[in-house]
């Protein structure tokens, strides 16, 4: 009888210890699965109007009318007025070669090429049958741009070599589906994203026919996308959205206030109130 309690009591001893060194180990690996961040620079600008990444690391970044070209290490490599734009609103990157700008004052949107000189005549909105467009965004279809119209509550397809063509529009979706205002403004893998002041995920497809998703957004939350994923910043945590449009955790902020961000294979980039953090993924 001794022999068998004493033969009980160390298998529950041995059985105690390996579930405790594979829980230590389930934590170790979690612990490596997590993504961390090397702070490369800060691109110092309190009064940014409009910024943006590209493929090769460079950043834009715009004030007024003034645009900045900057590489991953923070060093400026040209310097652009365009004063004809007015104040830059947004700076849209699909090709390095041609980056679309865009300025809601002006309603106008012009295209530079790498070293930030204007290509073509730029195209003037305002002499369109189009009411006050507040976003833009070039589609990765060939000659088309995503325009969101603030008057008539409509997102409208154009033709960008200024031939004055209006290919489809979706109107009235203030009063159908409650959108008004959009924060976020981004075609992913060829379909339009779009964010509201609420925090409301809305989804276009290329006829701008509207598709239903289950995204359900933290009304604290930021996002941005990367190629063909949405991803998000809650609290200081980065996430990315799977398939499913449930989110996974990422990697961990250091202790900044972001207020927008893009990102890439290799580089975070995060707007704060002071300028642009560069971060590399270790």
């Amino acid at each position: 009888m001794k022999h068998v309690l004493l033969f009980s009591c160390l298998m529950s001893i041995i059985v105690s210890f390996s579930q405790k060194n594979f829980s230590q180990k389930k934590n170790n690996d979690v612990q490596k699965e997590q993504v961390e961040l090397l702070k490369i620079c800060t691109i110092k600008n309190k009064r940014i109007s409009a910024w943006n990444t590209d493929q090769l690391n460079n950043v834009y970044v715009a004030e007024g009318s003034t645009l900045n070209k900057y590489n991953s290490e923070g060093n400026l490599i040209f310097s652009q007025s365009i004063k004809s734009m007015g104040e830059i609103s947004s700076i849209d990157v699909l090709n390095p070669m041609k980056i679309g700008v865009f300025s809601i004052n002006q309603q106008k949107i012009c295209f530079i090429d790498n070293t930030l000189t204007l290509i073509n005549e730029c195209i003037d909105l305002s002499g369109r049958n189009i009411g006050y467009v507040n976003k833009i965004y070039p589609s990765n279809r060939q000659n088309i741009i995503w325009l969101w119209d603030s008057n008539n509550s409509k997102i409208v397809q154009i033709d960008n070599r200024n031939t004055k063509k209006t290919i489809r529009e979706t109107s009235n979706l203030n009063g159908i589906i409650n959108l008004e205002n959009p924060v976020f403004f981004r075609e992913i893998d060829n379909q339009l994203h779009v964010v509201d002041l609420k925090n409301n995920m809305y989804i276009f497809d290329v006829f701008g026919s509207l598709i239903e998703n289950n995204y359900k957004l933290n009304e604290k939350e930021i996002i941005s996308s990367n190629k063909n994923k949405v991803l998000s910043i809650i609290d200081k945590k980065i996430y990315v959205y799977k398939a499913d449009q449930n989110k996974i955790f990422f990697c961990k902020l250091t202790d900044i206030e972001a207020l927008n961000f893009e990102v890439n294979s290799t580089f975070l980039y995060v707007e704060t109130n002071y300028g642009i953090e560069i971060f590399k993924f270790l």
